[in-house]
């Protein structure tokens, strides 16, 4: 069944929610923020890959590649800051947001580039920086040896009492400025800690002789986890994916409350991936604005738009729930349904935000809807029962909706259903059921996020068919409610079990044929208990030995399943069984020989 919301009859009249204020409360960084800013191309983001370590923003020789602020936390030993990649000022865009990053950051360094001098753009962003009484550093960028002498004129207009030499690209000189980077994360730490100790002092002292001091958390290496790593720990990461030019950024701002991300009516202009921590009831949040997805031929046109792509998809690997925003005025593309199998495939969680909904007529509302509806059933069979909210980015209508069914999703996401449930409801299903389900089978959840389930069958010859595989997953979701959750599930096949029909295929001659075991069988009068476990409830030599299928008995449904019957005893059995059965048959097979050689 489709969950496409009822809220589609409510918006056919466009009387829901419109929003006005921030959804989420972004969560204000302790650390010391470290911007990087300067002219387009004269190595912001070149600098800012080498502070975090890894390729996080887009860099490019081209001017004005970089149009969103990028934050990543960043590491000089055991030093740790927040590292944040700006777009470059010129007299033509000096963007809103921009200015108020720099002016919320603790430090800047302010990059030149050696090459083309101090231009007057140059000076301009050193007297904004002067008139916010902002502290800044200079930086010259781009110098092919550090032994290079640079005349103490070029850049005296600036006003800067030192500067540094440093080659973002070539990793020249970063040794210095890591020291300089040292020395203000541990001015700032002192001064922190001197302001808090200041009037709490005599309270913590008394504190701390009457109560036992808690252990520091730490991660799985064994080193204590910073601010970022304990923000994350439980955090929602919320992704917006979509194509070009359907209100992904518009929707970014819209949740935060302010302008964020860069907004335009031309295709392609998010590129980087842009991550913001908040919190929405107690619940904290790492929101994220990706690039619009494009076609193939599309990116092998452009590297830029390439790369762009490339953080995007990156960024989905790491979420939990996917916001698939699509264009409510126009029907579902192509497009829409690659990023929505690429979700499905790496297990994430799926939301649709129908945006745009307010360019919809009124009178045409209702149809749309059912279009949409009707679309969805169609396409999305991956995953069945899946959320769909119209919206209006840009009016703020079911905005906080879409918040609260994507934090829905990410708890059930994490459902871990007890073996006992699951047990028992598999049971009733074989009953219920008009597909023939493995008789005997245990299925197991064996992890979450997202929800993997394992379908453990006493035979090694039984392969469980597609279409059994779907009917089973979507009994699964209607019964424990994964609507727009992706399901796995695998067959295991018992282990140190000697597959003797396998055997036989592979090499003639060396397993057992039908006809010894069928003789076997006559002679033992089927009541030995080397073939027969007539009293563990009918189950025959097919189950210790699996390829006889001349000799499967039907099973009874003596065997409960979910219960463990001594599982030790019962593989020490097999194996005695397994190996009389090859002494029977070797010696036989000996006696064979030995009559043909006489």
């Amino acid at each position: 069944m489709l969950r496409v919301l009822r809220y589609h009859r409510r918006a056919a009249c466009y009387v829901q929610m419109f929003c006005t204020v921030p959804i989420l409360e972004e969560i204000a960084d302790p650390r010391l923020r470290v911007a990087i800013v300067g002219r387009p191309n004269v190595g912001k983001s070149t600098l800012f890959n080498r502070l975090v370590g890894k390729h996080k923003a887009i860099a490019s020789k081209l001017p004005g590649v970089t149009r969103d602020c990028v934050e990543c936390p960043a590491a000089v030993l055991d030093c740790k800051f927040t590292a944040i990649d700006t777009p470059g000022m010129d007299e033509n865009s000096v963007m809103e947001h921009t200015v108020e990053v720099v002016r919320t950051a603790d430090v800047s360094l302010f990059l030149i580039d050696v090459k083309t001098g101090v231009t007057e753009m140059d000076l301009r962003i050193s007297q904004f920086l002067r008139d916010n009484n902002h502290p800044s550093v200079l930086i010259l960028n781009k110098c092919d040896t550090l032994t290079e002498d640079i005349p103490s004129t070029h850049t005296m207009a600036l006003n800067y009492a030192q500067r540094w030499k440093v080659s973002a690209e070539q990793s020249l000189g970063l040794d210095d400025l890591y020291g300089l980077l040292r020395k203000l994360v541990r001015a700032r730490e002192n001064r922190l800690e001197s302001m808090a100790s200041g009037a709490d002092a005599t309270a913590t002292a008394t504190a701390a002789t009457t109560e036992r001091p808690k252990p520091s958390r730490r991660s799985r290496t064994g080193t204590p986890l910073d601010y970022h790593e304990l923000l994350l720990q439980g955090a929602i990461r919320l992704t917006i994916l979509g194509a070009q030019n359907v209100g992904k950024s518009t929707l970014f701002n819209r949740l935060l409350g302010k302008n964020r991300s860069q907004v335009s009516p031309t295709k392609g202009t998010t590129r980087d991936s842009v991550e913001i921590r908040c919190m929405y009831k107690n619940r904290k949040i790492l929101l994220a604005d990706t690039a619009g997805m494009m076609k193939r031929k599309f990116r092998q046109m452009n590297k830029l738009d390439a790369a762009a792509y490339d953080s995007a998809v990156a960024t989905l690997k790491f979420s939990n729930v996917i916001i698939l925003v699509i264009d409510a005025s126009k029907p579902i593309r192509r497009i829409d349904l690659k990023i929505a199998n690429q979700a499905v495939r790496e297990g994430r969680c799926l939301v649709l935000a129908a945006n745009k909904w307010d360019t919809v007529l009124p009178q045409s509302r209702l149809g749309v809807a059912e279009a949409l509806e009707e679309r969805i059933q169609t396409s999305f069979r991956d995953v069945s029962g899946i959320t769909c909210v119209v919206c209006s980015a840009e009016r703020g209508a079911n905005v906080k909706l879409l918040v609260e069914k994507a934090i829905d999703l990410a708890d059930r996401w994490s459902i871990l259903i007890p073996n006992g449930d699951l047990a028992n409801w598999y049971s009733r299903l074989q009953v219920a059921s008009a597909i023939a389900l493995p008789a005997g089978a245990e299925l197991l959840q064996v992890s979450i996020r997202p929800p993997t389930f394992e379908l453990r069958v006493p035979k090694t010859y039984l392969t469980l068919p597609d279409n059994h595989k779907r009917y089973l997953v979507t009994q699964i979701r209607e019964e424990f409610g994964f609507h727009g959750i992706p399901i796995r599930i695998s067959q295991r096949v018992p282990s140190k079990v000697w597959n003797v029909g396998a055997a036989a295929s592979r090499k003639k001659g060396s397993a057992p044929g039908r006809e010894w075991v069928e003789e076997q069988r006559q002679k033992d009068s089927g009541a030995t208990d080397s073939f027969v476990k007539a009293e563990e409830g009918g189950e025959d030599v097919d189950d210790v030995f699996p390829g006889f299928g001349s000799l499967r008995k039907p099973a009874t449904r003596s065997a409960v399943i979910g219960t463990s019957k001594a599982p030790a005893q019962k593989r020490e059995r097999y194996s005695k069984n397994r190996i009389e059965l090859l002494r029977r048959y070797q010696a036989d097979k000996r006696l064979q020989k030995r009559q043909s050689a006489k």
